[in-house]
């Protein structure tokens, strides 16, 4: 369950969410949808409060299940929600440390969010390294994620975020800088995924919407234009914005 009330979002002086609402039921799946700087990647990171102190963030109720998000007090109590609700970031290559091998990375997350030995870990980081498509998984561990195609990398990315056990993923244009072939495969995997994690979606792409969610939370220039299910969204757009949205994309499909 997310629960959202009157969520604003300033940097310094500059507003850049304002009094956005939504419930989201545990058994649904939501995409967030707008064009390129509407707020939804800010909207993605305020669920876990994932700002510096220059972001001043208010909401009159920010709740992921039993995490009161506005409440929580200390690095502790963060580190225990970002494991719980995980971000995964539109830039696959940035979001490692460009000097740590792939296995590094794992190693040193599994060693953060679990209390499992050396062997363990990587056991673990193989098994998801595998479901997720990925092979020579040896050759994979110790290779470095710029070495690797937007596709691998993705996939890599996901596993990451997974390997910390997280009951939610809000994912920021997951399918972005992928061929079709890719997008495709992308898409499979995080239909068999939805069935044991709840996910948020942060698109511009709205086949993403129509294959993966069922609510759709639709942004303008850092407000709620629409908040419908995804067969309304696409049947009953709510606004001009909405249905220009969805023309653009059948246009270019």
């Amino acid at each position: 369950m997310i629960e959202v009330q009157n969520l604003s979002l300033w940097k310094e002086k500059h507003l850049i969410l304002e009094r956005i609402s939504f419930f989201l039921d545990s058994k649904r799946t939501l995409g967030i949808i707008g064009e390129s700087g509407s707020g939804k990647t800010s909207l993605g990171k305020a669920l876990i409060r994932l700002f510096d102190s220059s972001f001043c963030l208010q909401a009159d109720c920010l709740k992921i299940d039993t995490f009161d998000v506005l409440r929580l007090k200390n690095q502790r109590e963060m580190q225990r929600l970002r494991s719980y609700a995980g971000f995964v970031f539109q830039d696959m290559y940035g979001s490692f440390y460009p000097l740590s091998d792939i296995g590094e990375v794992f190693d040193l997350v599994l060693r953060t969010h679990t209390a499992c030995n050396q062997k363990e870990r990587k056991q673990i980081a193989f098994a998801l390294f595998d479901r997720l498509g990925l092979n020579q998984l040896d050759l994979l561990w110790h290779s470095y994620i710029h070495q690797l195609s937007g596709g691998m990398a993705k996939r890599v990315q996901l596993a990451l975020a997974l390997a910390c056990g997280s009951k939610y993923l809000i994912c920021d244009e997951i399918t972005s800088s992928l061929d079709e072939k890719n997008e495709r495969m992308m898409i499979n995997y995080l239909k068999e995924l939805k069935k044991e994690i709840h996910f948020v979606f942060i698109t511009h792409n709205p086949l993403l919407l129509q294959e993966l969610c069922d609510e759709v939370l639709v942004i303008q220039e850092g407000k709620k234009v629409e908040y419908a299910s995804c067969q309304d969204f696409f049947l009953h757009p709510q606004s001009l914005y909405s249905q220009a949205l969805i023309d653009e994309w059948r246009k270019n499909a």
